[in-house]
């Protein structure tokens, strides 16, 4: 058989000896479109074999690579707020911490996953195209108790009609390939619910991609998609002018050989002055012009996410209910998408859970803590603002009421704003209040205040707990001993030991302290950079550089001080109650009853531990932006302005209060920021154009 003419043409361009050949990806191509010196072009790409279909390869790809972010949008989300028990009570809810039964199992369902990644998992279930459905499992220990969930994807299961039942039994694909018949009470089903079938499930990326008419060449074509970015596709350029008849049959051998989304890839070799290009393979190959917008609002609204939030075109090619910035934009997935879903799973795993632990307590669910979602919280910038403009008329109760402070409060507690008392009221009838003026610095340490005190509630807990934890671990190593005790006095040697053995465990749990603390640290930190970059006028992504490293600084600082002083707390406890003589037992209520464990100190860390990571992170972070800019940044000591000061934090002459001083240059006490157990103190900041000196 003759040689085609592509072998022809190619037939000088020899490679070298198979020794000395050396490949690379940008030699390889799947479609080889040629540059000729008339500077003809053509290229043979996926599209053209699903030319019939409404969109083609490239958009069927787009598709599915925006199907994939919103479901990863929506996993995130579900993550965001842990599942807890909760009691409906006369006064609200109150979550239950540390005594329920199944708090185990909702912190780490399985060995295998924690519970975030649980969730994550869940939701991808959930939502990926041949999903809709996913059946947890429940694994129970020998008392029958449910110890373990496993989740399935739809394609693992069948669900039957049994007994009378819609779902009567599950059949489950297992490890290893055995299938296991699972009834109702062993498994807690959820699905989205299909419109098509009773009994069906239909998940978001289904409904997309049938909107969009995919079927099974466009999957075909994303696929040859993925591999042309693994051997990217090119053309040829030679200077060698061709005639028309010449191009039109090799451009017919380049179809035959290279192009189709089956072809997994060809090598080209050249040689003789012929140049190989390989093609971009960026995305902004997916720039589908009036396709992509249908893509992408088609797929968004599927998913309830507004092309806003994904920062997409569509966002700003579509109006009809679209959000004019993030955040009402996000505030509409929460309430049309997130919220709703959060309500549906807590039912089901209350029904599927927590009924059958407690089938007489109704008034106790399991839901979704949305009290931990930072998008959730109310703004309380805004109302601290709100409550300072109201200072002439609103009374001291009623400004603390607004912030979600407690409004019953003691005479000499401090108001929320300036200029509002409690006993204002008969004055206002009279008309004769007298307010007083609200200074900028005013509602700056306001705001400092009402923030840092609404989220110190998140390291409060944490500290509770890890205290908690040290206390009851540190008590048993004293109580182990309690049974030599019994039959005879403890030797010198003996009590040493449990001194030592105390000593092993504190070094052993700074680790875990330092993993505690380090969550709530960041949230602060990165919540008072924000802060602080708007208010000096400085975007966020400047000054959050070196953040983390910052934090984890301040935690390990944070963590050496906290288990210093509660091991000093407990060796002086310890000796103590050696030399009174007391019994192991009392020793033991000794260590119990220091205040190393008390609740009080929870608090003072907590408080401690938002001040300084606020002050700290927001002082380096712009002194490190002084240094890379040249600028001027200058920081001003401000306090609370109330009886409660310490003296050393009292306005100048007194303190340190209302001095000035350059970003890196320390103030009169010696610190660089506030940051001394209970403080209350704060900075705030100005930057100016003149160069630093």
């Amino acid at each position: 058989m003759a040689p085609s003419l592509l072998q022809r043409l190619a037939a000088p361009f020899r490679p070298d000896p198979p020794a000395r050949l050396s490949l690379t990806p940008r030699a390889e191509a799947k479609s080889v479109p040629i540059l000729t010196y008339p500077a003809q072009l053509f290229f043979g790409i996926a599209d053209r074999e699903v030319a019939d279909a409404p969109i083609g390869g490239t958009a069927a790809y787009a598709a599915a690579v925006l199907a994939y972010i919103c479901m990863r949008y929506r996993a995130t989300k579900l993550t965001e707020a842990p599942v807890w028990i909760v009691d409906e009570t006369e006064d609200g809810e109150e979550w239950l911490r540390g005594t329920h039964p199944l708090e185990g199992l909702l912190e780490q369902p399985n060995p295998d996953m924690e519970a975030g990644e649980f969730w994550e998992l869940v939701s991808l279930y959930l939502d990926a195209p041949g999903g809709g459905a996913c059946l947890l499992v429940k694994n129970r220990d020998r008392a029958g108790r449910v110890a373990q969930l496993y989740p399935y994807a739809k394609a693992e299961f069948v669900v039957e009609p049994a007994d009378g039942r819609l779902f009567g039994r599950f059949r489950v694909q297992a490890l290893g390939g055995s299938v296991r018949i699972y009834q109702p009470e062993d498994v807690i089903y959820l699905r989205e619910t299909d419109p098509r079938s009773p009994w069906g499930a239909l998940s978001a990326g289904d409904a997309a991609l049938a909107d969009l008419n995919l079927g099974e060449q466009q999957r075909r074509a994303v696929q040859a998609v993925f591999r042309n970015m693994v051997r990217p596709g090119g053309f040829v350029e030679t200077d060698a002018p061709l005639g028309d008849d010449i191009f039109n049959r090799l451009k017919a051998e380049f179809t035959a050989s290279y192009s189709g989304v089956q072809n997994a890839g060809k090598v080209m070799l050249l040689d003789h002055g012929s140049k190989y290009k390989a093609l971009d393979n960026s995305l902004k190959e997916l720039d589908l012009g009036p396709i992509m917008l249908h893509v992408e609002s088609t797929v968004c609204a599927t998913f309830g996410i507004n092309p806003v939030l994904l920062g997409l075109r569509a966002a700003a090619g579509l109006n009809g209910g679209l959000a004019d910035s993030i955040r009402p934009a996000q505030d509409l997935y929460y309430d049309l998408v997130q919220l709703p879903r959060w309500e549906r799973i807590g039912r089901k795993l209350t029904q599927g859970l927590l009924r059958e632990v407690e089938p007489d307590n109704l008034r106790r669910f399991i839901r979704f803590d949305t009290t931990r979602v930072r998008a959730l919280q109310e703004d309380v910038a805004e109302k601290v603002t709100t409550a300072a403009a109201a200072a002439g008329f609103w009374t001291r109760a009623e400004q603390r009421a607004h912030t979600g402070m407690d409004p019953d409060v003691p005479p000499d507690a401090p108001a929320v704003v300036p200029g509002g008392t409690d006993d204002d009221d008969g004055k206002r009838a009279a008309g004769t209040v007298e307010t007083k003026a609200v200074s900028d610095r005013d509602v700056a340490w306001l705001l400092f205040d009402a923030i840092a005190t609404a989220q110190e509630s998140s390291v409060r807990l944490v500290a509770a707990s890890q205290l908690q934890q040290d206390r009851d671990a540190i008590v048993a190593i004293v109580q182990a001993a309690e049974r030599k005790e019994a039959r005879r006095p403890l030797t010198e040697a003996e009590l040493a030991a449990i001194e030592k053995d105390i000593a092993t465990y504190q070094a052993r749990a700074q680790s875990r302290w330092q993993d505690a603390v380090r969550p709530p640290l960041r949230l602060i930190a990165q919540s008072a950079v924000e802060r602080v970059a708007s208010s000096v006028g400085i975007g966020f992504d400047v000054l959050q550089q070196g953040l983390l490293e910052v934090v984890e600084r301040e935690a390990a600082w944070s963590v050496g001080k906290i288990t210093e002083t509660t091991r000093e707390g407990v060796r002086a406890a310890l000796r103590a109650g050696i030399e009174a003589g007391e019994s192991i037992s009392d020793i033991a209520q000794r260590i119990t009853q220091a205040g190393e464990f008390a609740d009080s100190r929870a608090t003072l860390i907590a408080r401690t531990e938002t001040t300084r990571v606020t002050n700290l992170t927001q002082r380096e972070q712009l002194e490190a932006y002084a240094k890379r800019t040249g600028k001027k940044v200058r920081k001003t000591w401000l306090n609370a302005g109330d009886e409660r000061v310490r003296d050393e934090h009292l306005n100048a002459p007194a303190g340190v209060g209302g001095e000035v001083r350059d970003i890196d240059e320390p103030f009169s006490n010696g610190l660089q920021a506030p940051g001394q157990p209970a403080c209350r103190c704060t900075l705030t900041y100005q930057i100016s154009e003149e160069a630093a000196a």
